[in-house]
């Protein structure tokens, strides 16, 4: 079974996942954390344990972050070298759709890099790109 988790500074992540619900309906196997929000929680330890407790043999576990080099994926960052799970920073609505459409197949890495090009694409400047729509007329 594979899973999402969308991690964020604040309540960003739930969101995301809740634009992503109104848009594809029910969503399974997506968790949120809503970083530094708890004064009484360990974000650190927490980290530590939701990708040391993943059960890697029975499916993928996708990491979604707010911030690339913010502290959010710094601590998800820090597990890479120890647990086979994929870190994406950057996350926008587009991603987040993209991550949960694939939790049902095969996750491997050149899946997950064509995922965060293709969100590049949907980061758009409107104002020139509306002239550039004018001069075409």
């Amino acid at each position: 079974m594979n899973k999402l988790i969308i991690a964020s500074h604040g309540s960003l992540s739930e969101g995301l996942l809740d634009s992503a619900r109104f848009i594809m309906g029910n969503v399974e196997h997506v968790e949120c954390i809503k970083a530094y929000v708890d004064p009484d929680v360990d974000y650190e330890k927490l980290i530590e344990e939701k990708v040391s407790e993943f059960d890697y043999s029975k499916g993928s576990l996708i990491v979604a972050t707010d911030l690339a080099g913010g502290s959010v994926n710094a601590e998800f960052s820090k597990h890479l070298y120890a647990f086979p799970f994929y870190l994406v920073a950057g996350v926008n609505l587009v991603t987040v759709i993209s991550l949960i459409t694939v939790l049902g197949g095969e996750i491997d890495e050149a899946l997950i890099m064509r995922i965060a090009e293709d969100a590049k694409d949907t980061v758009v400047f409107c104002d020139k790109a509306m002239a550039r729509q004018n001069d075409d007329f």
